[in-house]
């Protein structure tokens, strides 16, 4: 979504959205970069064979 910002705001020369989509471009990168990006809850983690109780031999 940025990025189409980004982009929009260069082909019709706006600045303000440029600026915009660079400064959410940098604070997607440092969430990423930081490890606060994109959590998930556990049981997205968690494997299904633990979740139905079977035993893996």
């Amino acid at each position: 979504m940025p990025v189409l910002l980004l982009l929009g705001g260069h082909m019709w020369g706006n600045a303000a959205a440029m600026a915009v989509a660079l400064i959410w471009i940098a604070h997607i990168a440092i969430d990423r970069a930081l490890a606060y990006g994109l959590k998930l809850p556990p049981a997205f983690r968690t494997p299904i064979s633990a979740v139905s109780g079977a035993r893996l031999t």
